[in-house]
């Protein structure tokens, strides 16, 4: 019996798991490492995708459709860096403060790298 308990003690719970998925894709998106990061953050997406189309865990959900638009964003993809901005809004829960500051991250990097662009403005309204 001993043996099962240390087991599973081995064994990351599913709620430290998704931890160490959303932290890596946002540190990855942090140092320029796109290709691990929207790797983790398409990963998180998928994680926590319920059957209806939400999410059980909305938050990290909408950070990592941050990623994901920060990484379009520098890859020059503004129609796909958009979308994903705009999708880290649609959750049905309080906005949270860090998500405010990560989203604003995204809305500097579109205001320098497509100032005259209709999308950039909308992204900058929501």
């Amino acid at each position: 019996m001993r043996r099962i308990v240390v087991a599973a003690a081995a064994v990351p719970s599913r709620r430290r798991v998704s931890a160490w998925i959303f932290y890596a894709a946002t540190c990855y998106t942090w140092l320029g490492d796109d290709e691990p990061a929207e790797e983790h953050a398409r990963e998180l997406i998928a994680y926590h995708a319920r059957p209806d189309g939400s999410s059980n865990a909305p938050m990290r959900t909408a950070m990592s459709h941050i990623d994901l638009g920060l990484i379009r964003a520098w890859h020059t993809d503004l129609d796909e860096a958009v979308h994903r901005g705009l999708t880290a809004f649609s959750f049905d829960r309080k906005t949270e403060a860090s998500l405010l500051s990560h989203a604003t991250d995204l809305d500097q990097l579109l205001s320098d790298r497509y100032p005259d662009e209709h999308l950039t403005d909308e992204f900058h309204q929501r």
